[in-house]
């Protein structure tokens, strides 16, 4: 649960005497700060452009969170990665085929200024496991190229789980969460999950951070509340009161926050939903060129089940039942390969070094993998 307890601005808050009046100012501080990345190109592409198209994007955002996943890192390190991303392809029309690259550059260099020394993995581990099709150089260039478009080390903006922190902050300083730190905390990490889902759904990139926070806060703050005695009637009261004055404080008006609020609850419905989301994309891995040829057999691999007994009562019946089931395989276009007897297998002479799988073959193809990680429905 790293990364998703309070900020240490927050956990100041909750111990101060003006606890609210200091979170305002955080607030306000943020607010100037914010930046909405121009991704118009990417809104108004044409089918046939060589350029990124509004499904891409979600793919890589996904991609990034399930690399966040995999190597057990902060959820800093998922925003801040989106924020470079999405900062460098406002200022540069990137190719689709230079996308995936760009990505992980991204992903590489958030890392090395969020996480520990100890937490950054090697760029030749990186490209293995995101499958970015790009070599370990190509990143080392490309995160130079960013590094001179935009201010890297720039991690004062504010992003929309920096704004999420706060708000949360300001509800329990208000007493509306009546809830000890820890769980607070706990709580904390489940709307940040749901938080990381809103920003795979290119939509809602055009609100600002602090919108986006502020519409996931008021979609799920009637169910963070605690339920106490004697304020069963004024609980839904209470927080449209705090939420009011919230959007009074970061100027947020009523139409766009009812708007974003719509389609993070469009998002989040999506995402929630048993039926999983089809893909077209495919996990392929192929084996090295020289790796089929040095593959020799060895009878440490060897089987020690028995061999599986022919059937002794063979009927005529059954084989023309067989030839039916041939004849149909046949018209079906299907490959039927002979399976060979266990006891004349040419691999079981342990004996023979001259004897390797001369075809390259694929080593895994899943062609139902899901894209799409939500954490959603695997912590709520």
């Amino acid at each position: 649960m790293q990364g998703s307890k309070l900020t240490g601005d927050c956990k100041k808050a909750s111990c101060g005497r003006n606890q609210r009046d200091w979170i305002v100012y955080k607030i306000l501080t943020a607010g100037r700060l914010e930046n909405v990345p121009n991704l118009h190109y990417i809104r108004n592409h044409r089918e046939g452009s060589v350029t990124v198209a509004p499904y891409m994007h979600d793919v890589v955002i996904d991609r990034l969170r399930s690399l966040v996943r995999f190597y057990k890192l902060s959820p800093k390190s998922f925003f801040l990665s989106v924020s470079i991303l999405d900062r460098f392809l406002s200022v540069v029309k990137v190719r689709a085929l230079h996308l995936m690259c760009v990505t992980v550059s991204s992903f590489y260099m958030a890392v090395k200024l969020v996480e520990p020394r100890e937490n950054v993995m090697s760029v030749k581990h990186l490209v293995r496991i995101s499958q970015c099709g790009c070599l370990p150089n190509d990143v080392s260039r490309m995160e130079k190229i960013m590094s001179k478009r935009i201010n890297i080390r720039d991690c004062d903006i504010p992003t929309s789980n920096h704004f999420l922190q706060l708000f949360v902050s300001y509800c329990h300083a208000d007493e509306m969460l009546h809830f000890p730190l820890e769980e607070l905390n706990q709580r904390l990490y489940k709307l940040v999950l749901k938080l990381e889902a809103c920003l795979c759904h290119f939509a809602l990139l055009q609100f600002r951070p602090c919108v986006l926070a502020l519409s996931l806060l008021s979609h799920e703050l009637p169910n963070l509340m605690a339920p106490t005695a004697g304020e069963t009637e004024n609980r839904g009261l209470s927080w449209i009161k705090v939420i009011w004055e919230l959007q009074k404080i970061t100027q947020i008006s009523d139409t766009e926050l009812l708007y974003c609020r719509a389609q993070v609850a469009d998002c989040l419905r999506k995402y929630s939903s048993p039926v999983p989301k089809p893909s077209s994309a495919s996990l392929l891995g192929m084996c090295q060129p020289g790796l089929p040829g040095s593959l020799h057999y060895t009878s440490k691999l060897a089987h020690h089940l028995p061999t599986i007994p022919e059937c002794s009562s063979w009927r005529p019946e059954q084989e023309s039942l067989l030839a039916k089931d041939l004849n149909l395989a046949k018209t079906m276009q299907l490959v039927v390969n002979p399976v060979p007897s266990l006891g004349k297998h040419p691999l079981q002479d342990a004996t023979n070094t001259n004897l390797y799988c001369a075809e390259p073959r694929r080593i895994f193809d899943y062609k139902n993998q899901h894209l799409e990680f939500c954490p959603v429905n695997s912590t709520c």
